[in-house]
């Protein structure tokens, strides 16, 4: 389980909990190993509701509109990056990627695609080794 530690509406920090061994990481272990560069790619979440907001003006779509599930904990959205350039976001949801889009809701292109699935495969590995 990955919860959000709020202050206020800003992410203060993450906690992982394996619902097998019951073992809890601190932000900066699940940065380290979830959040990271990939293909040139820097992945992250966005530190708050204004950078949620920031991100869907660049990308110029409806990311703005997922803050309430966001806080809800019911989906979570990634950034990737390239040189501080948000390139494209995606939504996971249960484990399962939902959607990822670049600017003006196009698709990604096939390298795109393949860092999408490079860096989501290496999450649920992580993830399934912590169980």
């Amino acid at each position: 389980k990955i919860e959000a530690i709020k202050s206020g509406r800003a992410i203060k920090s993450i906690k992982i909990t394996s619902s097998i061994s019951n073992t809890n990481n601190s932000f900066d272990e699940f940065y380290e190993n979830y959040l990271k560069e990939i293909n040139g790619y820097t992945v992250r979440l966005p530190e708050n509701n204004y950078e949620l907001f920031a991100w869907s003006n660049i990308l110029e779509n409806c990311l703005a509109s997922y803050e309430y599930f966001i806080e809800l904990q019911k989906t979570t959205v990634y950034g990737f990056f390239i040189k501080y350039k948000l390139i494209f976001a995606v939504e996971i949801c249960d484990g399962k990627i939902i959607q990822a889009y670049r600017k003006y809701t196009q698709p990604l292109d096939s390298f795109e695609n393949k860092v999408l699935n490079l860096w989501y495969l290496d999450l649920t590995n992580k993830i399934n080794t912590n169980k």
